[in-house]
């Protein structure tokens, strides 16, 4: 499903798969508030959270003309940019240089994964 009435729905595929990968990190995150807290709203919110990120994923897949491994590659970015911005910016977690270019070093495989797919037949 890319067009529907002339419209291009890429722009909004894309931000329904953003908002997929919101929901699954909040969802981490929610899951690992549970795990230091006696409560278990926030075991219920992640799995709520989850199952919102996987409907939106499957509904992304369904109208998508992308690869598979594009929207879950690209949704795992989304997904880490969240918890790390949570786990640096809320928790205070320091990152030594090692770990800060072992992110830069993932993140470059994904983009340049992407980039061998534009060559594949």
């Amino acid at each position: 499903m890319r067009k529907v009435d002339g419209t291009d729905m890429k722009p909004l595929l894309l931000v329904l798969l953003v908002a997929t990968s919101i929901a699954a990190g909040v969802g981490d995150i929610a899951l690992y508030r549970w795990s230091k807290s006696e409560t278990h709203w926030w075991l219920a919110a992640s799995c709520l959270l989850w199952m919102v990120s996987i409907t939106f994923f499957g509904f992304y897949l369904r109208w998508t003309a992308n690869t598979f491994s594009f929207a879950v590659i690209l949704a795992m970015i989304v997904q880490i940019i969240i918890i790390m911005g949570y786990d640096i910016f809320v928790l205070r977690t320091k990152m030594n240089a090692l770990q800060w270019v072992g992110m830069l070093l993932g993140i470059l495989a994904i983009v340049i994964h992407q980039l061998g797919q534009r060559d594949a037949p």
